[in-house]
């Protein structure tokens, strides 16, 4: 839903990215998977603007294994 947020209302972007950032590291899987999907979908739009996001998505975690 927050995709669809953000492309009608581009704006509201700037102040929910961090909000969104952390979610990336949340430790339910469902609510990462879900911010995984809303990054993925904006960066389509325009990449450069996730590049900082990168190291997030190759963080490796001790009890994954």
């Amino acid at each position: 839903m927050m995709y669809k947020v953000f492309l009608r209302f581009p704006e509201a972007l700037r102040p929910a990215f961090p909000r969104l950032k952390e979610k990336l590291e949340d430790p339910d899987s469902g609510v990462q998977s879900a911010a995984v999907n809303v990054v993925c979908e904006l960066a389509r739009k325009n990449p450069k603007n996730y590049l900082s996001l990168a190291p997030v998505f190759f963080q490796t975690h001790d009890n994954i294994y």
